[in-house]
């Protein structure tokens, strides 16, 4: 695999030192600074998806993706925190991949910042209304209390 360019860890270094002016800013929220930031982290998503760095890829396109969901106000403003902690482990990523005296990151916590990241984007199921019960499973003339310890008949 090819190594990066200095460029994607400015870039990295760059979302990691913003990402605490939003949290700074925190509840609310500069959606121009968000969405820049979006714009940078999917940029070092082509870029690492274009040089086989498909965890570090990932990473970085969830964390574009958490971003952009913050800027449009469709992810609870309380997972600005999971944003930052995957930034930090973005930048670390990329500057393992440019500098071999920067310790690796193993690839199972590249994909654990993800999973955290992404457990608070809004699942599409959460905007279908849950389907009603128009009769219970059970009967409820069958349901019989049995006497037990402590209890009478």
């Amino acid at each position: 695999m090819p190594p990066l360019s200095d460029a994607v860890v400015r870039d990295a270094i760059a979302i990691d030192d913003r990402i605490t002016e939003l949290v700074a800013a925190a509840p609310g929220l500069d959606v121009v600074l968000a969405s820049e930031l979006a714009d940078r982290a999917a940029s070092i998503a082509a870029v690492c998806g274009a040089g086989g760095h498909e965890p570090v890829a990932r990473l970085a396109a969830a964390v574009a993706r958490g971003l952009r969901l913050l800027a449009a106000g469709e992810m609870n403003p309380a997972g600005l925190p999971h944003v930052a902690s995957s930034v930090l482990t973005l930048r670390r990523a990329c500057e393992a991949l440019v500098d071999p005296a920067v310790p690796a990151i193993d690839c199972l916590a590249l994909e654990g910042a993800r999973y955290d990241l992404e457990a608070n984007f809004p699942a599409a199921l959460d905007r279908v209304a849950p389907a009603r019960v128009t009769a219970p499973d059970v009967p409820i003339g069958s349901l019989v209390r049995r006497p037990g310890p402590g209890r009478e008949s």
